[in-house]
């Protein structure tokens, strides 16, 4: 029996804060590695790790699906600036992965918002952008589905918990909403959702991760896993780097088929 697994990060953070900086700087410290506390302070950039992650999954001949976001300030929080990641956007299309939209917090339902935030990543990339996920997983149904394939987007990976993990509404496989030409490829596993809501030690999100990984081998489905390039940073995120990589071990000895959302778009579209 074979599965698709797509593999995704969201990129929400470039730039770690100064109470992060100084908090994983005491960490180190606490471990006597003094150079590393501060250079951790003056000038390590721990998020800016998208080569050491597509190493990681190349190793395992998969291929993943960078969300990157082009909003840059959203009138109360700043997160990136697009411009400023060119470089890491050209090697990762480059080396063959994807890169997709991660719409801002309130673009879900604004046409224009998401026209924009488009509009400016596809400079940066120089090419189109055909995949789309909201940040903190809001949509309007059907109304961001209608949005989404009016701006040409092919495939959207939003539907699914936040504040947990599994198969909302039990789809195991991408499905087209009634009446609408856009692809949903639901969310499955989100790391953020087992550690900061759900509150499972490793042993325990590793046990649910591979209970729903079980489903997707059983019914020939695809699960969508979603690492946040932060919790690689394994000062501050001990251990969820590993994590992720035990999954990854997993689902190729369970001969997986690790899919970008383009991909999966070409063989589940119409």
């Amino acid at each position: 029996m074979s599965f698709d697994v797509f593999l995704t990060h969201d990129i929400d953070l470039i730039h770690p804060s100064m109470k992060y900086r100084l908090y994983t700087a005491l960490k180190f410290v606490s471990k006597f590695k003094f150079k590393s506390a501060v250079n951790r302070i003056l000038k390590d950039e721990p998020f800016l790790n998208f080569k050491e992650i597509m190493k990681l999954e190349e190793s395992y001949g998969a291929k993943s699906t960078f969300f990157i976001m082009g909003i840059g300030y959203d009138g109360i929080h700043h997160f990136y600036d697009v411009e400023e990641l060119e470089h890491e956007l050209g090697n990762i299309i480059d080396n063959e992965f994807e890169i997709a939209l991660h719409g801002g917090y309130n673009s879900f339902d604004n046409m224009d918002a998401i026209k924009s935030e488009k509009s400016r990543l596809e400079k940066v990339i120089n090419r189109k952008v055909v995949g789309y996920r909201n940040h903190f997983l809001r949509m309007k149904i059907p109304d961001t589905w209608k949005i989404l394939h009016e701006l040409g987007f092919k495939y959207d990976s939003t539907f699914g918990y936040r504040k947990k993990v599994g198969y909302r509404d039990k789809k195991m496989h991408p499905f087209f909403p009634d009446g609408i030409e856009i692809l949903e490829i639901p969310l499955v596993i989100m790391d953020t959702a087992l550690l900061h809501y759900m509150q499972l030690n490793l042993e325990d999100a590793w046990m649910e991760c591979r209970r729903l990984i079980d489903i997707a081998i059983e019914n020939e489905g695809v699960v969508t896993i979603l690492w946040h390039n932060f919790s690689f940073d394994d000062i501050r995120y001990t251990g969820w780097g590993k994590l992720y990589e035990k999954i990854l071990k997993y689902c190729y000895n369970n001969n997986a088929q690790f899919m970008k959302g383009e991909e999966i778009y070409r063989k589940y579209g119409k």
